[in-house]
């Protein structure tokens, strides 16, 4: 037994594409890029370049399950899940 069998799979889902995007991002880019911001998000705090790339990552990884989020940058996103 792993410790992902005692999550929902949506978090293990989100997690495994939030690493992998942070990690391309690191590798791709200075960490003065990753903070630069690039806009405001739906909650109305500042985007910076790593939540642009990270995230999208994250929301595709979950599409599959359409679960619901609830996204600092693009605010909540109901795929018709309670």
């Amino acid at each position: 037994m792993t410790p992902d069998d005692h999550l929902h799979p949506a978090l293990t889902m989100a997690a495994r594409a939030a690493y992998t995007a942070y990690h391309e991002a690191r590798t791709n880019h200075t960490r003065e890029e990753l903070e630069a911001v690039d806009g405001d998000g739906a909650d109305g705090t500042p985007t910076m370049t790593i939540d642009i790339l990270v995230e999208p990552a994250i929301l595709n990884a979950l599409e599959p399950i359409s679960v619901n989020v609830l996204s600092e940058e693009a605010g909540p996103i109901d795929n018709g899940h309670a």
